[in-house]
């Protein structure tokens, strides 16, 4: 049976995408049609009525559906005081319901994912495989000295003379993240 995996979250046997109608599991066997032709049954989220049939995507073969990015989990040591720390970077505010000694704090950012912390007992101790990359509002060396401020702490310099490059700091917990160039630098490195 070469079917879509069901996600048992919303229902069983059925997938949703962002605003995209529910996707009834079927085997092979109950495509109609042909290659780019063959089309696929499907209900809508709200329950309409009846069975609707929806083409394939172009290629004959069922479109994946997707995952949707939540949240970048941090693991730390002081939830909120790490919390805090990143707050400052983004200038984004804390979930209201946090509080100082919280296990698991967020901070809400403007669009996308959420940042959140979550408490462990064991510090970090090696390089970090996946790490967050800024791009500043303002110009890439003034962000840099303005987390400084913050409680970062410098780790790389792979900025070069022409402007290019970016700076490697770690946030108060030791985990690295990189200072990117600004659409201003940017723009000033291509005229």
């Amino acid at each position: 049976m070469d079917a879509v995996t069901p996600s048992a979250e919303f229902a069983p046997g059925l997938h949703t995408g962002l605003g995209a109608p529910l996707i009834e599991t079927v085997p092979r066997a109950d495509y109609r049609g042909r290659g780019r032709n063959r089309r696929v049954r499907c209900r809508t989220f709200r329950g309409g009525s009846g069975t609707r049939w929806y083409s394939a995507c172009r290629s004959g073969r069922l479109a994946r559906m997707v995952s949707v990015l939540q949240n970048v989990a941090i693991d730390c040591v002081d939830a909120y005081g790490l919390a805090r720390f990143w707050s400052g970077v983004t200038g984004r505010p804390l979930d209201p319901a946090d509080r100082p000694g919280d296990p698991e704090v967020q901070v809400l950012l403007a669009e996308g994912p959420v940042l959140y912390f979550n408490q462990v007992p064991e510090a970090k101790t090696i390089k970090n495989r996946i790490h967050l990359c800024l791009r500043p509002e303002t110009s890439r060396d003034q962000e840099v000295d303005r987390l400084l401020g913050l409680g970062a702490t410098f780790v790389a310099d792979h900025r070069n003379p022409d402007g290019s490059g970016w700076a490697v700091l770690a946030d108060p917990e030791g985990n690295e993240f990189c200072v990117l160039r600004s659409e201003s630098d940017r723009a000033a490195m291509t005229s």
